[in-house]
């Protein structure tokens, strides 16, 4: 019998990328496109940098578009190693980002949330916790990613 091929977990860098990319040129769609868009639904840590030091340099009123150089040293505050030709490609892709990239984002990340309850429970099973119990710790835990999912559309609406 063969072992499953695991499959990688969901995201799309080319949505992140140009999602990313269009903030950094139209900084004053974040309060449309993704006002609730958090650094950790992007599924690559460096995309969580820079989401991070776009929503950063907006929120503090500096205009737009975000200058490259501001960026990467606002990137490399939070990861020294931030690579440089990531910024300019991404710089390079962006398109003008919308609500229905944020959306995307969203789900992928919370489709990733899900996997990762199932593996805990699957795990807490094998090693011989109570089954009752594990339900209930990945019910809450499902039940949190369905509010999130329920506030999402909500906050998003343009």
């Amino acid at each position: 019998m063969s072992r499953p091929v695991a499959k990688p977990a969901p995201h799309d860098d080319d949505v992140e990328r140009a999602f990313l990319g269009g903030l950094a040129h139209f900084p004053e769609r974040l309060d449309d496109a993704g006002p609730a868009l958090m650094p950790e639904h992007f599924y690559r840590p460096v995309h969580q940098v820079l989401f991070g030091a776009e929503r950063d340099l907006i929120t503090e009123g500096v205009p737009g578009p975000l200058d490259h150089f501001l960026l990467l040293d606002r990137c490399r505050r939070h990861d020294p190693t931030f690579p440089e030709d990531l910024l300019v490609s991404v710089l390079d892709e962006g398109i003008a980002p919308h609500r229905q990239h944020a959306d995307i984002i969203m789900g992928h990340a919370a489709g990733r949330q899900v996997l990762a309850l199932a593996g805990e429970a699957q795990h807490a099973i094998a090693q011989g916790d109570d089954a009752y119990q594990v339900a209930a710790r990945t019910a809450k835990g499902l039940d949190e990613v369905g509010t999130q999912a329920n506030r999402a559309p909500e906050a998003l609406t343009v």
